[in-house]
């Protein structure tokens, strides 16, 4: 079942279209989240959880013509994570590894991902042209490396990170003109 498909199928019937994208799209947010709560197994069901109830509770501010799903759950189930995270960070709880640089990076996605309407970006985000939209994605939401992506894409690493930094660059611009984020630099 298509993203528009299923969201439509949300607005008319809530409880059968959250069926559909759990169906389709849990095992990906739960790879997303693993990502960033490595171990904490009931975190990252909760964290996952959290995303498909935010997806509902916006379904009806989602366009089946250009909101894409899969953007607007991998986005939200990045941030309930990385907030999660925090949370268990100030405690004492989180583990120790790679994920801190993750969360203490001064990087525009992460700029983006405290702005208040996720919507804004995934459109943006939407918009991109293949493969900078791909590229965009399997970085800054599922984690990949630039190695791996570039295999993936059958292109060589140094096309792939001048690809990454000339769309955030655009996105950033995109973002500061629409006045969602105040990002200047």
């Amino acid at each position: 079942m298509q993203d528009s498909q299923i969201i439509e199928l949300m607005q008319s019937n809530p409880s059968e279209g959250l069926y559909e994208a759990i169906n389709k799209y849990n095992g990906l947010l739960v790879v997303v989240v693993s990502r960033i709560l490595r171990g904490m197994q009931q975190d990252v069901e909760e964290c996952v959880s959290d995303a498909f109830l935010n997806v509902w509770k916006s379904r009806d501010r989602l366009d089946p013509e250009t909101s894409t799903l899969k953007g607007f759950l991998l986005c939200t189930a990045r941030n309930v994570a990385i907030n999660r995270y925090k949370q268990l960070k100030r405690h004492d709880t989180a583990p120790l590894d790679e994920t801190q640089e993750l969360v203490s990076a001064d990087d525009v996605e992460l700029e983006v991902m405290q702005a208040e309407d996720v919507q804004v970006l995934m459109q943006l985000i939407n918009e991109l042209h293949e493969p900078d939209r791909e590229i965009m994605l399997r970085k800054h939401f599922l984690f990949e490396p630039v190695k791996d992506i570039a295999e993936r894409l059958a292109m060589d690493p140094i096309q792939v990170k001048n690809r990454l930094y000339q769309a955030k660059k655009r996105l950033k611009t995109t973002l500061v003109e629409r006045g969602v984020s105040d990002y200047a630099n």
